[in-house]
């Protein structure tokens, strides 16, 4: 049972559909000099990244506003919110805002609002897991305080051939992002504890990178526990890598998903993103953000 639950993420996640729960995802925007993208089921993504390389020119970004999130969050009695890292993007304190105005407009519903610090796939294992508290029955407090303990688990790896957007839009700096796209450099990234994108090395071929990547998750505690990997246009460099996961520890859980809109306009072609289970951190830390989540993000609760 769900208990009238609903779980809401921005399409920063990846995903289209939840399985087993109420869903609905708040579409970002990708902006061009002549085309504002809605990051939402229909968006043609493949024609989206042509028209941008073929009209080069100013781009960009926008979250959802707070109205949008109202109308997502629908009628439940307990909304989960999941949003992009609020270091990079206003969708978080727009989610904030608007499960304020819904405690207002429905007293005894509540929503509590969990910044990922992270993008794509991280999302994803927050929101089964989410999902999985959900039908298992567990309290809405409960769910939220496990959800927030889970999230010290996880972690995102990035591997991209292009850094063009992100220098452009300043999410990474052009002096740490120099030579990538040259001769078959590749970035390998994270997102930092505060949810800021961090450089951790460049590689030559993708091989080289894929191999490199599996073991900085290796070297940050991943043990064979879930992983997802998104990726824009590169299916195969994917598969390359969930195999080679595969051979790491055989038997576990890798799911490959092919990124949305906003996180397609990130990665740039062949770029991968990957979440994944991590060495969980102190138990006082993961105390610490249960505890900051349920008393500074949670909207509507009684006194």
């Amino acid at each position: 049972m769900t208990n009238n639950i609903k779980i809401v993420s921005d399409s920063s996640c990846d995903l289209l559909a939840l399985s087993g729960v109420p869903f609905a995802s708040v579409p970002l925007h990708i902006l061009t000099a002549s085309r504002d993208y809605t990051d939402e089921a229909g968006l043609d993504i493949d024609a989206m990244l042509d028209a941008w390389k073929a009209s080069p020119g100013e781009t960009g970004t926008s979250c959802p506003n707070v109205a949008e999130w109202l109308d997502a969050f629908g009628q439940a009695d307990s909304v989960f919110a999941v949003t992009v890292s609020g270091a990079l993007s206003g969708s978080y304190n727009a989610a904030v805002c608007a499960a304020r105005q819904y405690a207002q407009q429905h007293p005894g519903r509540r929503v509590w609002v969990l910044d990922s610090r992270s993008a794509g796939p991280e999302l994803v294992l927050l929101l089964r897991r989410l999902r999985d508290l959900a039908v298992s029955g567990c309290a809405p407090e409960e769910i939220a305080a496990a959800a927030a303990a889970y999230q010290t688990q996880t972690q995102l790896l990035f591997l991209l051939s292009s850094v063009q957007n992100l220098v452009h839009t300043g999410r990474i700096s052009a002096l740490k992002a120099r030579a990538v796209g040259l001769l078959g450099v590749r970035l390998l990234g994270t997102a930092d504890g505060e949810g800021r994108l961090a450089l951790i090395s460049k590689a030559r071929g993708e091989e080289r990178a894929l191999t490199e990547l599996a073991a900085q998750m290796q070297a940050r505690g991943w043990r064979g526990g879930d992983v997802v990997i998104t990726h824009c246009r590169n299916a195969a460099g994917a598969a390359r890598l969930k195999t080679q996961l595969l051979a790491l520890c055989p038997g576990c859980r890798v799911t490959l998903l092919p990124a949305r809109g906003l996180c397609s306009y990130y990665a740039q072609e062949g770029g991968l993103l990957v979440g994944f289970e991590g060495t969980p951190a102190a138990q006082a830390q993961a105390a610490a953000r249960a505890a900051m989540l349920c008393s500074v993000h949670m909207a509507g609760a009684t006194a």
